[in-house]
């Protein structure tokens, strides 16, 4: 059996990824876990932008003309980032 001091309380644990008093990591399992639960936290948390609650709010529209706006922008969009990302490739293409 493997025992490991924490390093916040100073409680010795038994082949634990966790501190069992604090939770504090004691591995690098431990430090994922940690990690892991703080961004689904911190995503909880987060408020959606303005901008996406319009766009969609316009994508489920019961107008079809503002529904009509959404999908070819959303197009146009696209064919645009279909160029930007080919310029891209043939620049980073081109060193090597």
């Amino acid at each position: 059996m493997k025992e490991q001091k924490c390093s916040q309380c100073g409680h010795w644990n038994k082949n634990a990824i966790l501190c069992e008093v604090c939770e504090n990591p004691l591995t690098a399992d431990g430090l994922n876990i940690a990690y892991q639960k703080k961004i689904i936290k911190e995503d909880k948390e987060k408020k959606e932008s303005k901008f996406f609650i319009f766009l969609e709010k316009m994508k489920s529209s019961n107008n079809i003309l503002v529904k009509g706006t959404y999908y070819v922008l959303f197009s146009i969009w696209s064919v645009y980032m279909f160029f930007v990302s080919i310029i891209v490739f043939i620049a980073a293409a081109t060193p090597g």
